[in-house]
């Protein structure tokens, strides 16, 4: 899943959107459908936002690191000059 970190201040939602806590951050999704929109966390004022839920996801994004990669499938070769993470960013 492509996730797209961004400042939350910057960040504006319309329409509904409600929430539900995991052991680290909030989890927000559309109660209408069930889909899945961005989370946040209590530490630090950053949204993670799923690209796949916005109507006009920017294209001209350049990753910076992959998480999770002990999970990579195995035919999923490394994003190049990206960071790489076992689990969560530090």
């Amino acid at each position: 899943m492509a996730f797209a970190v961004w400042d939350r201040s910057r960040m504006t939602v319309t329409g509904e959107a409600r929430s539900w806590t995991a052991t680290t951050d909030h989890r927000h999704f559309r109660p209408a459908c069930g889909s899945s929109l961005f989370g946040t966390h209590d530490k630090d004022g950053e949204v993670e936002v799923r690209l796949g839920a916005l109507d006009l996801a920017p294209s001209n994004l350049t990753p910076s690191c992959e998480l999770w990669t002990a999970r990579r499938e195995h035919r999923q070769r490394p994003v190049a000059e990206a960071a790489q993470h076992t689990g969560n960013r530090p």
